[in-house]
């Protein structure tokens, strides 16, 4: 008997799709804003040597999988956890 495919969660398939050195990355943003309370892309450019569209799409995909976990403030441009994020 064949059993028929299981979907697979988003977030597994995320995680296929990436490597380990993107998830480190993405970690250490989620860490970031957990200690200092804030990040932007100049950090992660700094911290592991990246371009600005890179540190830009480590941001994006960070949003995509944790949707409401932090947002811009423009004022200080600069991500900070969402007031209703839990850590």
């Amino acid at each position: 008997m064949v059993e028929a495919p299981r979907r697979v969660p988003k977030i597994v398939a995320e995680a296929q799709r990436f490597g380990w050195f993107q998830w480190h990355r993405l970690d250490w943003i989620e860490e970031m804003l957990n200690v200092y309370g804030f990040i932007n892309r100049e950090h992660i450019c700094r911290k592991f040597d990246l371009s600005v569209p890179a540190a830009s799409n480590d941001l994006r995909i960070f949003q995509q999988i944790n949707p409401g976990r932090m947002v811009y403030d423009k004022s200080a441009k600069h991500y900070r956890p969402s007031p209703e994020a839990k850590p």
